[in-house]
């Protein structure tokens, strides 16, 4: 067993860019209502610009990435605009991230875990869901026989 710790506070820190937030929040909760989008995207900006210094490199090693407790900013970010996280839902921003925003910290921890996981390739046949037929496994035709009592 080895014990290795993530190079910055907590694992959200890698989560820091405004990029990412700002796609989660380009799905509107009202579709009608256009407006909350860009002022979400500007709520984003404006804190992120109130925190970190203009043109950072988001996957650097810069003390104000690694040092800030980053679950509560983004929560607190968020809570900013009209799609609020927990703490608990944060991951949802790790789903909105391009590969080139992946830090490289995250990339070697995920091969280590890799690394000591069985290297069994799935068989695709074992892996297929059967067709939904909304549960009808079998189809039961009407009986087209007149009875003649």
């Amino acid at each position: 067993m080895q014990i290795v710790h993530w190079r910055r506070y907590e694992i959200e820190n890698y989560l820091l860019n405004p990029e990412i937030m700002k796609r989660f929040l380009d799905r509107p909760t009202n579709l009608f209502d256009m407006d909350s989008l860009s002022d979400d995207r500007k709520a984003v900006d404006d804190v992120f610009a109130a925190n970190f210094p203009a043109q950072i490199d988001w996957l650097s090693d810069a003390q104000v990435l690694t040092d800030l407790k980053a679950s509560d900013f983004l929560v607190q970010a968020l809570s900013r605009t009209t799609r609020p996280l927990a703490k608990s839902d944060l991951y949802m921003l790790a789903g909105k991230s391009l590969e080139s925003e992946i830090h490289r910290d995250v990339r070697e921890m995920l091969d280590r875990v890799s690394a000591i996981l069985p290297q069994v390739v799935p068989v695709e046949a074992v892996n297929a869901s059967p067709d939904d037929d909304n549960g009808v496994t079998e189809t039961v035709e009407p009986d087209t026989t007149a009875s003649g009592d």
